[in-house]
């Protein structure tokens, strides 16, 4: 619709989300139960670490070195192994050293 008018078309579409976000807490029930549910929550979650493996396997795939069912099985299997054992352990690291340095009189551990 907006090819030509670069501007205009992305400058719509950046409109468009920003009223998609703002409007979010007077979205219908269905919609609300779909969007705030664990398993949803989850899967927002791991696609990153699936996003960052997509990559090497799209480009072999794309160059026909790689089937692309293969490649995209293979891209979300890493995607989750890297998420349980490398992302999911670092946040809740994370997140436990922020909740220790937020208390008051923190005693930092080992001495």
């Amino acid at each position: 619709m907006f090819a030509d008018v670069a501007w205009l078309f992305f400058g719509v579409k950046t409109l468009l989300l920003a009223i998609s976000v703002c409007s979010i807490e007077s979205a219908t029930r269905f919609s609300r139960i779909l969007f705030e549910g664990s398993i949803i929550r989850r899967l927002g979650r791991m696609s990153f670490s699936i996003y960052l493996w997509q990559q090497p396997f799209y480009v072999l795939a794309r160059q026909g070195l790689l089937a692309e069912l293969p490649a995209l099985v293979i891209a979300i299997c890493l995607g989750l192994l890297s998420y349980y054992l490398i992302e999911q352990p670092a946040r809740t690291g994370l997140n436990a050293w922020f909740e220790r340095s937020k208390r008051p009189n923190a005693v930092s551990e080992g001495g």
